[in-house]
């Protein structure tokens, strides 16, 4: 591959990107990932603004599943407060491995990744078993890489809104 990023997630923006697993396994995950956005100011964007990227392959070495959550939906109440409805429930273990493995035997779409304080990682994701099923994964990796050869176009939200502002 053309271009490389290693332990800079932040380098990049995940939502709406596709993510389809080549290979997981305890202390491993390989996929690719589609519609992938790099920012602006990382060091691999010779652009002067957030860019697309081809067919990226993302690999974490030392993965580690923390937590699995089914989202819980929100309803609004009398306050216009949107409160969750239905209990939290959260996998751990063998258990978040394996719900993990369930999402990932298609494609699942991110909505959101960052990191949290503590060093571990966030993802909020959206995948197809029988039904489409949004989730919340915790996890950490010793070392991360995203790999990919070109850059396909503008990012997708560099010009979102600018046609309803003329």
């Amino acid at each position: 591959m053309r271009y490389q990023c290693v332990d800079r997630l932040e380098d990049f923006e995940f939502h709406d990107a596709r993510l389809r697993a080549n290979r997981l396994d305890p202390d491993r995950l390989e996929a690719s990932v589609q519609y992938l956005n790099l920012h602006q100011d990382a060091a691999q964007n010779p652009f002067e603004q957030d860019m697309e990227l081809g067919s990226a392959s993302l690999t974490m070495e030392g993965f580690s599943v923390l937590c699995y959550e089914p989202a819980r939906y929100g309803k609004m109440d009398a306050d216009g407060v949107i409160r969750p409805v239905g209990p939290l429930v959260q996998y751990r273990g063998a258990e978040a491995w394996q719900k993990l493995r369930d999402v990932l035997r298609k494609e699942l779409t991110i909505l959101g990744l960052w990191r949290e304080e503590d060093g571990s990682y966030y993802l909020e994701g959206q995948g197809e078993l029988v039904y489409i099923e949004n989730f919340n994964l915790s996890f950490t990796f010793e070392k991360a890489t995203i790999a990919w050869d070109d850059f396909v176009g503008k990012a997708w939200y560099v010009d979102f809104g600018k046609e309803t502002e003329e």
